[in-house]
Parts: C-alpha cells; structure tokens; sequence
C-alpha cells in the first residue's frame, strides 16, 4: 500500500532562533496534514493545536500525528512519501542541519518510524522512506490542504483550552 502525508503547521508568532537577539513570543499554533492512501480514493484528514509554541514545532507534530494515525489505521507494511513545506523540518530530521531544538518531538517521530519496516539502514526519517519538500503557498492542492487544517487547529486554540485534541477523519475522493 502507499501512503502519502502532506504536513503543515502554523503559529501568531515567529520562529526566532535561540541565539537571536530578537525577542519573540510564543503564540497559538495548529497542525494539519492529509493521509492520502494512494489508488484507494480515500483520505485521512487531521488537525489540532497548542497554546504556547512555535511554528516549527507544530510543523514537527503535523509529522508526528500523521504518523500516529498511519500506525493505528494501517499495516506496517506501508510505502510513505511525507512532504512537508518546511526546510528547516525537512534538513532537521534528515540530518543535513544538526538541530537540538525539539528533540523530544523529533524522538517521537522516529519512534513511531520505527514501527514501520526499515527500507534502508539510515537513522533518519527520511532516510527510512521518502521525503519531499514543497514551497509552501505555491498552490499545490494538498499542501494549501494541509495549510488550511493547521489553521483551523489553531483557530480553536483558546485560553481556556490550551491543547486541541487531534481530531481526523476519512473522506471518498
């Protein structure tokens, strides 16, 4: 079976690095992808959010959750093709850029690569199957998709409600 995962997070607030003398605050975020199970016509569409994060963890949780979703719906016996329309996600868990920040959601994300079968011998994400990067805005259907989940992850973000469960369900296309 192949699997597609289009990926995105969003957040009010920038991303300044650590060591930037910008101040920045952390905002409301979302996360939201696309589970496309490709010559089936059927996809998985998911979403949520967070009160005080950052844009490129939620871009790693959209990662993350779809992954938790393709293993508790599906065999491990999975192709997976994960774009994403963050460089910085995509260098991070390839291994191109050393990048400690998020260690415990990259974690995550391994782990739950793990349960799928190793098609190579790399410790990466993408080195375990394949990874794409996309320009994000570009008008490419199921990236601007994928955009649109995560803000609407992120719009339910309140005060009071600082975590929005994941919520995903399947669609005939």
């Amino acid at each position: 079976m192949k699997i597609e995962l289009w990926t995105d997070g969003s957040c009010t607030q920038g991303n300044a690095p650590k060591k930037s003398k910008k101040k920045y605050l952390k905002g409301s975020g979302g996360y939201g992808g696309i589970i496309r199970i490709i010559g089936d016509n059927k996809e998985i569409r998911f979403y949520g959010g967070k009160l005080r994060t950052t844009n490129n963890e939620m871009e790693l949780v959209s990662i993350e959750k779809g992954l938790q979703i393709i293993s508790v719906e599906f065999s491990t016996s999975v192709s997976l093709l994960i774009y994403t329309d963050s460089t910085w996600v995509y260098k991070c868990l390839t291994g191109i850029w050393n990048c400690t920040e998020r260690e415990e959601i990259r974690t995550k994300i391994n782990n739950e690569m793990n349960k799928f079968k190793k098609w190579d011998g790399r410790d990466s994400i993408f080195g375990l199957f394949e990874g794409k990067t996309v320009k994000s805005h570009s008008k490419v259907h199921y990236n601007d998709m994928a955009d649109r989940l995560s803000n609407k992850g992120r719009l339910m973000v309140t005060e009071s409600e600082s975590d929005v469960q994941l919520s995903y369900e399947y669609f005939q296309v």
